[in-house]
C-alpha cells in the first residue's frame, strides 16, 4: 500500500463549530509571509523526514481547494492567493526531494483551460506567473469525480483524460475530459460503490457499459488512458462505500492486468 500524503484540505478553511481555526488558515493564504512560514515550518520538515520512505509516492498539497474559492463558509479566497500557496509548496517539495506533487481538484472545472471551463488554476504557466520559479509545477493531474460532476463535465472513466469534451448532459459526453496532455492523469477520488444510474445518463450510448459498476469503472479508466484510480473511502464513513465495495474491482484488475500493476522489471 502506497501513500499520497495530503497536507491540507478545504475544510481547514471551513467556518464550522468543529473548525475554530478556520479564520487563521484563511489569513495564512492571504499573506505571502505566512504562506512561506507554512512551507518552512511544515512542508520542508515533512519532506525531509519522509523523502526516502519507499511507501510515500506523492503529495497532494491541498484537497479540493475549489471550495476555498467558491464557498462562503470556506472564505472565498481568490485563486491567485490559493495558487500562490500551491506554487511555493510545489517548488519546495521539488527542491528538497524527488516526491511527486499534485493538487486534487474536485472536478475538471478549474483544471482545464478553454471554453466551458474556468481555467487551469494549477497549470505550470499559472503557478509560475504567481511565483517565478521553474520548480513550481505539478507532476500529474489528479481530479476527483462524484455524480454531481457528470452533468457538467462527463464521467471520466468513459472518456479519455485528454482531448476536448464532446456531447452534452442530455445525450451524454464523449471524447476527452479536457486535461492538458503534458502530464499523466489519475482519477484521485470517486465513490467506491462505482457509478450509478444517474452517472449512466451522462455517458454517451456508445460508451456505456452493459451495467455500471466499480469493475467497469476501473477497467474503462485504464482502457481510456488514465494512469490510475483511487476510490473513496476505505472505512465507510459516508454513503460512498469502503474497501469491500472496491475489492471486486481490485481483484479483477490484478488478475487481468497484473503485469501492468506490477511489471516484471
Amino acid at each position: 500500500m502506497y501513500i499520497m500524503a495530503t497536507l491540507l484540505s478545504f475544510d481547514h478553511f471551513q467556518n464550522t463549530g468543529f473548525r475554530p481555526a478556520a479564520e487563521r488558515w484563511r489569513n495564512m493564504l492571504k499573506s505571502d509571509e505566512a504562506s512561506m512560514s507554512f512551507v518552512t515550518n511544515y512542508t520542508i520538515p515533512f519532506v525531509e523526514r519522509y523523502k526516502d520512505n519507499p511507501w510515500l509516492w506523492s503529495i497532494d498539497i491541498c484537497n479540493e481547494p475549489d471550495w476555498v474559492y467558491e464557498n462562503p463558509e470556506c472564505g472565498q479566497i481568490p485563486w491567485d492567493r490559493i495558487s500562490y500557496f500551491m506554487a511555493i509548496n510545489a517548488a519546495a517539495i521539488h527542491e528538497n526531494s524527488k516526491i511527486l506533487v499534485t493538487v486534487g481538484l474536485s472536478s475538471s472545472k478549474y483544471n482545464v483551460d478553454g471554453s466551458g471551463y474556468e481555467g487551469n488554476k494549477v497549470s505550470d504557466s499559472y503557478l509560475q506567473s504567481l511565483y517565478p520559479n521553474p520548480n513550481a509545477y505539478l507532476d500529474f493531474w489528479s481530479p476527483h469525480y462524484y455524480t454531481w460532476v457528470g452533468e457538467w463535465f462527463g464521467v471520466p472513466f468513459y472518456v479519455k483524460p485528454y482531448g476536448s469534451r464532446q456531447g452534452n448532459s442530455s445525450s451524454g459526453y464523449y471524447g476527452g475530459w479536457g486535461l492538458d496532455n503534458s502530464k499523466p492523469a489519475i482519477i484521485a477520488e470517486f465513490s467506491a460503490t462505482g457509478t450509478n444510474n444517474t452517472d449512466r445518463q451522462y455517458i454517451r450510448t456508445q460508451e456505456r457499459p452493459e451495467q455500471n459498476n466499480i469493475i467497469s469503472d476501473f477497467e474503462n479508466a485504464y482502457l481510456n488512458g488514465w494512469q490510475g484510480v483511487m476510490p473513496w473511502t476505505s472505512n465507510g464513513v459516508d454513503s460512498n462505500g469502503d474497501l469491500n465495495d472496491m475489492k471486486p474491482a481490485t481483484n479483477y484488475m490484478w488478475k487481468k492486468y497484473g503485469d501492468i500493476i506490477f511489471p516484471h522489471l
